[in-house]
């Protein structure tokens, strides 16, 4: 019988606020989310980032995943906690029109 819930697995990155940053967050995270789906046969990816960080928010959306709330308190940096906005994005929703980036195997 196949598990109900996988094991969690993240992947933080951080990009410099250059200008061109947001498309590279973007088409990086869409890339990502692709390779997720169609490589590892993953159905469900969630996206998290501190409430009140709009552009974060921005390249969720745009990578194709949706806003399902607000986790209180979950994201802890030294004694300090922050609230994260949680999206998520399935296999079964629709691809993003976004640029993949080409993924070089080191």
């Amino acid at each position: 019988m196949p598990p109900t819930s996988w094991p969690i697995r993240t992947c933080p990155w951080r990009i410099s606020p250059a200008d061109d940053a947001r498309a590279a967050a973007t088409a990086a995270t869409a890339t990502l989310a692709r390779w997720a789906f169609d490589e590892l046969g993953l159905f469900r990816l969630e996206l998290g980032h501190r409430v009140g960080n709009p552009p974060s928010c921005r390249v969720a959306t745009a990578a194709g995943f949706v806003a399902e709330g607000i986790e209180r308190a979950k994201l802890r940096y030294g004694a300090e906690r922050f609230d994260v906005h949680t999206h998520a994005r399935l296999a079964s929703d629709p691809v993003p029109v976004v640029p993949p980036v080409k993924v070089v195997p080191p």
